[in-house]
Order: C-alpha cells, then structure tokens, then sequence
C-alpha cells in the first residue's frame, strides 16, 4: 500500500490520538507516530515504562523476582493528569504484559486466572476505561498479542521430549503462556461490558491477533520484522506496517455515527481509503 501523500495533511481533519500504556505500547507507538499526519491522525504518545494497570508489587519475570518501578501505584492519577492535558478526541489503550505475570498481590502470589486475582484485574480494567473517558474522548482498548514462547533454560520436563510437544506451556515461563494472554484479552471483553455508560465510546480492537496469526506468537509478518530479539517488544518496522491497518480502525470508530449525532458522519476523503 502506497505512503498517503502528505500534501493531502489537513490540521483541521486530525483525530487527536492520546496512546498509553507500557513499554510494549510505547515501543509501538514509535513506528505508528511516523509521519501519522498523513493518515488523519495526530497521535500524542505517553506510555508508562513498567506500568500496567495491576498493583501488585513485586512481580517474576523471566524466572526473576523484579520490584515494580516507583509509577506503578498511581497510574491513575498520572492518566487523569495526562488526559487533562491534552484533551484527545480518543485514547488507546495497551497493557498487558504485567498483568500476566506471576505477581505478589494482597500478602501472596497470585496469577491471571485465579478467580479473586481476575477481579481485581477486572476492576482495574473498569477504573481504566472511567478515566480514559473522563472527557468525553472515545476509548480502543487493543488486545495484547502473544509472547515468545521459548522455552525456559531451566525448565526440565517431567516426561520424555518424544511424549511431550515443544510448544508446551509447561516449557514457557509463566507470563509467556498464551493461556494467560488469552485470558486478560477475555477480561478486556468483560471490562468493556460492564460498563454500560460507556457502551457507545469503547472499542475492542484486536491487535493480539494481528500480530499472533493462528493465536500463535511471530516474528515475522509480510517478511517484516514485528518483533524485538526479547520477543516481547514491538519493532519500529512493525508499527509503520501497521499504520494502515490500525489507523483505519481508529478513524472509522472516530466517525461512526452515534444516536447523539444529528447527522451520519464519516472519515474525510483523503483518509478514508488508507
């Protein structure tokens, strides 16, 4: 697909695109930020290093017990702040790399998919989406795609390798395991229909599987590189391959039509095609 030509930039046309989340989304944010312009949207990034949306402190990453970085309780606050500033038109959400791994939360560890852990983790998500429409902007939520799935070097099978297959989620560390993708991918679901005042201003898009084809973990996508050597960061490459595809999501959920709308509106022309 051919670069948009950006003498067709029309300030007065930009969606303004406030993305937040961890590193994984700031490391997509540097490929999408790109001459964004040219694709109607003017995207402002303010991503938190070592920050989901979880608490808990600390956390085990790689076999290895990491104390969370000093932001991680007041995310809330630090968006709130984020958005008052800014005032975007919609904000995109990524996170999930912290909320997958094992994490110490109230007085124990604990991990995705343990029912009293999901709903905190639920709640978290809901406190989430209450922020990121405090204003009035629409709210994506993108699905998290899967983690390198590399076995862990000190992991030993319990049974023989001809009885037990490679890609066994026994072999991978605990926060690479696409079960526990999937499941925080299933609570963004949920997050998003339990808040009924926000029904008409959240998107799901998913991100996950266009990234994970098959629901499987890649490296490389259409011969391009999407992801970093530590199989969990996102390639700038990448993000200007997805700025197509990602964009024209973003600028369709901008100008659906709502029942508060008095008229049907769309993408402007030059957009709309990309």
């Amino acid at each position: 697909m051919q670069e948009p030509s950006s003498a067709r930039d029309s300030q007065d046309n930009l969606v303004k695109v406030l993305f937040l989340g961890d590193s994984v989304a700031l490391t997509l944010a540097w490929g999408l930020s790109l001459n964004s312009s040219s694709y109607g949207i003017d995207l402002v990034s303010h991503p938190l290093i070592g920050c989901g949306i979880t608490r808990g402190n600390p956390v085990s990453l790689g076999g290895t017990i990491v104390p969370r970085v000093a932001t991680y309780k007041s995310w809330p606050e630090i968006y709130t702040k984020t958005i008052n500033e800014h005032l975007p038109q919609m904000v995109v959400l990524l996170v999930g790399r912290w909320e997958v791994a094992d994490i110490f939360y109230n007085g124990r560890w604990t991990h995705i998919g343990e029912p009293d852990y999901d709903t905190y983790l639920l709640a978290e998500l809901q406190l989430a989406i209450d922020i990121l429409g405090s204003t009035g902007a629409k709210i994506v939520l993108l699905t998290t795609p899967h983690f390198s799935q590399n076995p862990s070097p000190t992991w030993v099978p319990e049974s023989t390798p001809e009885n037990l297959p490679s890609e066994s989620e026994d072999a991978m560390y605990p926060e690479n395991r696409p079960s526990r993708i999937d499941r925080f991918n299933n609570l963004l679901l949920q997050a998003k229909n339990r808040q009924p005042g926000f029904q008409k201003t959240v998107s799901i898009v998913d991100l996950g599987g266009k990234l994970s084809p098959q629901g499987s973990y890649a490296e490389v996508i259409d011969g391009i590189r999407i992801r970093k050597p530590d199989g969990i960061h996102i390639t700038q490459a990448c993000g200007q391959w997805l700025r197509p595809w990602l964009f024209s999501k973003l600028l369709n959920i901008h100008y659906e039509q709502h029942t508060s709308n008095t008229s049907c509106m769309s993408p402007p022309s030059q957009y709309s095609s990309q």
